[in-house]
């Protein structure tokens, strides 16, 4: 569980990365661009640049380590619970604090919402996490000054025939809907913050994809320990 979460937080940090590096390349097409105009100038071909390209020629001396402006965990979206025990069927507000630690603004931000039922086996949830119950995107168009919070909230409309038992909010938070800053919103194991309540006057039963029990070719995944197929065979909704 743990180099999976490593695995995916290195694929984010991989992926912001190459966004940055890709800017940094693009002003230097510009900065050349804005040569090129000068040699054919010299020259004396009938062939100048547009303008447009001249006049954008950053002099760059040196390459940027894109990670001195991204760092993962930056910003920090905390829900809190009201109440510690809610009831299927009804609504639940979570207010929130937004934290943004970096040294530079951020803008068109996103929190986004993992609802997840908790597992009661361990290995299972060391395995594949908690079950998802919910999610989606709790708090959009999100501007925020450097070194800055704010205070927002969302809702969530709890099922009527939800599953009573123990449940998790986890948060995450992303720009443009795409780079991550806290979490990663498409994974269940690396997450922002989170927050535990209960929900109770549901169901004792309900339908749900079973994650521990996918099968692959009619098999069960190897599992870290056994290093072979499981034999388990519980059927969702037990």
């Amino acid at each position: 569980m743990i180099a999976k979460a490593q695995h995916a937080q290195t694929i984010a940090l991989v992926l912001s990365a190459l966004f940055l590096v890709s800017s940094f390349a693009l002003a230097q097409e510009y900065s050349v661009a804005g040569a090129g105009s000068d040699a054919n100038q010299d020259a004396g071909t009938d062939q100048p640049l547009p303008p447009s390209l001249v006049q954008i020629s950053p002099k760059i001396k040196e390459a940027v380590n894109c990670f001195d402006y991204y760092s993962f965990g930056s910003v920090q979206a905390s829900a809190f619970v009201p109440l510690s025990t809610a009831s299927a069927g009804t609504k639940i507000t979570f207010p929130t604090t937004i934290a943004n630690t970096n040294p530079y603004p951020i803008v068109d931000g996103t929190v986004y919402v993992k609802i997840f039922r908790k597992q009661s086996d361990e290995n299972q949830t060391q395995s594949n996490g908690h079950d998802v119950v919910d999610q989606f995107a709790a708090i959009e168009n999100i501007t925020l000054n450097a070194n800055s919070q704010t205070e927002k909230e969302f809702s969530w409309q709890i099922p009527a025939n939800a599953k009573n038992g123990q449940y998790q909010l986890a948060t995450y938070f992303l720009t443009s809907k795409k780079y991550n800053l806290s979490g990663l919103s498409f994974t269940d194991d690396v997450t922002g913050p989170t927050t535990d309540f209960e929900i109770s006057g549901g169901s004792e039963k309900t339908i749900y994809l079973n994650k521990n029990n996918v099968k692959i070719n009619c098999r069960l995944p190897a599992t870290p320990k056994a290093g072979r197929e499981s034999t388990n065979t519980n059927r969702a909704g037990e």
